[in-house]
């Protein structure tokens, strides 16, 4: 009877030990080391890291860029006369940004100013697909009104079979040759917040453009994200409320979003999304057919802008560089009511000439 109660007991701690310890040990999203992110060779969950890093920190910085990966180009360091911090998470959307913003105020953190990038992506990234999902799911959605980790957290992180895929992709990084020149510094993810590919300057970029924008304007599939674009609206209204009623000065801007995911936003009311946004507030556009968009040389994929074209939104938001050739393509005006409609007069223009192969074709491959 001793021996099969020591059995018991002995299975009952390797089991313990599989369930609770090594999800803790492996923890492939970082959510068990927001204190001391290490590079696991998965993505984290940088929106849950960074929020509790923000949360324990409640005095570090003053402002904050609020974006998807696309804004990981931002060098907050750049920003003078601010502490900047850049919360920009894997698909971010205004409706997290919100839940954000609410959390923070409600924690002792005050901003005096918040920037919030749009596109396309916006209202086509389903925060309700993020919820479930491990490397995505929203702070908000992980802790209690006290901070303390949920059901849900426990039934994400604790799921062994992630934890073993997130070991398995762990071995295969610590294996592989490290490039150095590029290797994961979290000194630069807890400074500044920017810390992917795209974020260095000197990136070597090896993307198929040619294979991938045909497989892109090869899929004709269209789906109407009307409901979701309102709804985003509706989270940039309550943005604007809040930052309002906490006297904190609220800038939005559009990303520069490759030409061809701008060609794509077009059939899918982005027209209408900015009509909508300039009745909230006035926005910096960058979005469109100009010298910047058109150029695979500023892009890493089709999702993401260089560091370099990040230095360029700087210039134009926080410094008042004008661009005047790119001016005049619509990039770094400041819309407002009174221009929304040359603007997308311009837009829908430059749509136009792209479809009659007015525009330059070396630059479409």
């Amino acid at each position: 009877m001793k021996r099969f109660l020591f059995k018991l007991i002995m299975l009952l701690i390797y089991i313990a030990a599989v369930q609770f310890a090594l999800p803790v040990i492996v923890d492939p999203f970082n959510v068990f080391h927001t204190e001391n992110i290490r590079d696991t060779g998965s993505e984290p969950n940088k929106h849950y890291v960074k929020m509790r890093y923000i949360l324990n920190n409640p005095s570090k910085f003053d402002s904050f860029i609020f974006g998807s990966s696309r804004v990981g180009a931002i060098h907050t360091e750049k920003i003078t006369g601010e502490k900047c911090y850049n919360m920009t998470y894997s698909a971010g959307v205004p409706s997290e940004h919100l839940g954000d913003l609410k959390i923070m105020l409600n924690n002792n953190v005050c901003p005096k100013k918040i920037y919030v990038a749009v596109d396309s992506v916006s209202y086509t990234s389903n925060i309700h697909d993020h919820i479930s999902e491990a490397l995505r799911c929203p702070y908000e959605y992980l802790v209690d009104n006290n901070g303390m980790i949920n059901l849900h957290f426990i039934n994400l992180y604790y799921d062994i079979g992630i934890v073993l895929g997130g070991l398995k992709v762990m071995l295969k990084n610590y294996l592989r040759p490290i490039n150095t020149k590029y290797k994961f510094d979290a000194k630069i993810f807890y400074e500044y917040g920017w810390s992917t590919p795209h974020s260095y300057y000197d990136y070597e970029v090896t993307y198929d453009w040619e294979t991938e924008i045909r497989k892109v304007l090869n899929n004709t599939s269209k789906a109407s994200y009307y409901e979701s674009m309102m709804a985003t609206l509706q989270d940039i209204r309550d943005i604007k409320k809040l930052c309002d009623e906490n006297h904190i000065e609220l800038i939005v801007f559009t990303n520069p979003v490759h030409y061809i995911g701008h060609i794509q936003a077009s059939d899918i009311h982005y027209s209408e999304f900015l009509k909508g946004i300039v009745e909230i507030t006035d926005f910096y556009n960058f979005s469109g057919l100009n010298d910047i968009t058109l150029n695979n040389k500023n892009y890493l994929d089709m999702g993401h802008y260089k560091a370099i074209v990040g230095d360029m939104l700087i210039d134009v938001i926080c410094n008042g560089k004008k661009f005047e050739k790119l001016y005049e393509q619509g990039f770094g005006i400041k819309i407002n009511r009174d221009n929304i409609d040359e603007l997308l007069g311009l837009l829908k223009r430059q749509w136009e000439d792209y479809k009659e192969n007015k525009l330059h074709q070396e630059n479409f491959l």
